[in-house]
């Protein structure tokens, strides 16, 4: 049986729109919600600026080398949304990475992708360590900062911190 047969419905998808179709999304319905998590609503217009910021640090934050792919190790969320959005954004390929599976099989996943760098949320980053331990190639890891839009925009701005956790080179978005 060939490769052919297994999905005779298979439907060729233009994925060149990707991020022109969120813009487009987001320039006609700047003050609807674009996504709504544990109770907060944002809109188009929100998550496309925190999407932009992201993008912005991401391009400072990165490693010195090209970035190939970067992981989005994060549940799911506000900063699984907009970090795909910044990645995109950024020219960066994203390559998802479900917090539920084991440190191990999430250490290959990342080792074969070659993912230079990751997004971590603050739940999943208490299983990152154990990842990290187990990585020939230490990726950057940025974290979000933020989340809350009760505080100031100053207070939730990204800076890149850089230092050496576990061989790893840290940073904040």
């Amino acid at each position: 049986m060939d490769n052919k047969s297994f999905n005779r419905d298979a439907i060729n998808y233009d994925m060149t729109g990707s991020v022109s179709g969120f813009l487009k999304s987001a320039s006609a319905r700047s003050d609807q919600a674009a996504l709504i998590h544990d109770g907060q609503t944002w809109s188009y217009a929100e998550v496309l600026e925190e999407a932009r910021r992201w993008a912005s640090r991401l391009r400072e934050c990165l490693p010195s080398q090209p970035v190939q792919r970067m992981g989005i190790f994060v549940h799911t969320g506000t900063a699984e949304h907009v970090g795909k959005i910044a990645a995109l954004l950024a020219g960066i390929t994203f390559v998802p990475l479900n917090p539920k599976f084991p440190a191990q099989r999430i250490a290959e996943i990342i080792e074969q992708a070659g993912i230079s760098i990751i997004i971590v949320d603050g739940q999943a980053a208490k299983k990152l360590g154990e990842i990290i331990d187990r990585l020939r190639v230490k990726p950057t890891v940025i974290l979000p900062m933020g989340g809350d839009r009760a505080a100031s925009r100053e207070d939730q701005s990204p800076h890149c911190r850089r230092s050496r956790p576990r061989e790893s080179a840290s940073a904040s978005i």
